[in-house]
């Protein structure tokens, strides 16, 4: 218990630098996407194009190292530890409820999905979930969350909370990702309604998922978790994610989004607006 605290005090009294980070994320990018581009020729030999798939996925690893960096620079190494153990920092959901939203809202809005498309006219032929690689994939895409969250959730949204409002934060962070994730879709030759469908839902991710952070005392771990089920299901989704459909993603998304922001407060994110208000002791 006493490391935990300590760890948690140790995060909360750094001096963080979010603008600077979400900078670095792009810098530390660069290079990465500039070798990946000139790799994805299609006319390159297949082994060529593996490597570059491989290569790509490395991308995942700047929001690490960009928070790694500048903790360095305010705390020295010293800082390093106690931002790597917020991956499994679990122990800060109290409120076990919590975890209904991290572990079935990323399925409810693929099913949400599912039910959209077949709705539009495009039903689905024999749809199948392998449900067996559940485990595999969860496990993969978890250390590929953790890169991630420990930048995202782990060092900037804090101060941008503390500065512009809890709702602000994870749309600044919204918008920072999904521009960050722009020249990987586009590499992938992803159409342009596909493009801009999986932008915007890349933001309303995040706002959901500032507003689950802030809920749960912060967690990084419960991030992590939604961050990676998230991954999960999109990768499974009906046919390993070949009739994904980012339209009607972001339809089931809105929906869960505009509940968040018409029923918590845009401050914190964490006071319901409908809650009823303690009694009034009437005057003698």
């Amino acid at each position: 218990m006493r490391w935990g605290v300590t760890t948690q005090m140790a995060v909360k009294a750094l001096k963080r630098h979010p603008f600077i980070f979400l900078i670095l994320v792009f810098a530390y990018s660069v290079p990465i996407e500039i070798v990946a581009g000139r790799l994805g020729n299609p006319n390159m030999m297949p082994a060529i194009t593996m490597l570059t798939l491989r290569l790509s996925t490395l991308i995942v690893t700047c929001p690490l190292l960009s928070a790694m960096t500048l903790t360095c620079w305010e705390t020295g190494w010293s800082g390093v530890s106690p931002l790597i153990a917020q991956i499994f920092d679990y122990k800060k959901i109290d409120r076990k409820l919590w975890y209904l939203p991290i572990l079935f809202l990323p399925l409810l809005a693929q099913i949400g999905s599912f039910i959209l498309i077949d709705a539009f006219g495009t039903p689905i032929v024999d749809p199948q979930v392998s449900v067996i690689r559940i485990p595999l994939f969860f496990s993969i895409l978890f250390v590929f969350a953790a890169a991630e969250e420990v930048g995202w959730s782990g060092y900037a949204i804090v101060p941008l909370q503390q500065r512009f409002g809890a709702l602000n934060a994870g749309l600044i962070i919204g918008i920072a990702s999904s521009a960050w994730h722009l020249a990987p879709r586009l590499m992938t030759g992803q159409p342009a309604m596909t493009v801009l469908y999986s932008t915007i839902n890349s933001v309303e991710l995040k706002i959901i998922m500032a507003w689950i952070f802030f809920n749960t005392r912060r967690s990084v771990f419960g991030m992590i978790v939604f961050h990676a089920l998230d991954n999960v299901w999109y990768s499974l989704f009906p046919n390993y994610g070949s009739h994904y459909n980012s339209m009607t993603t972001v339809i089931v998304m809105s929906v869960f989004l505009a509940i968040v922001v018409a029923c918590w407060d845009a401050k914190t994110l964490t006071k319901f607006r409908f809650a009823p208000r303690p009694a009034t002791p009437a005057s003698p």
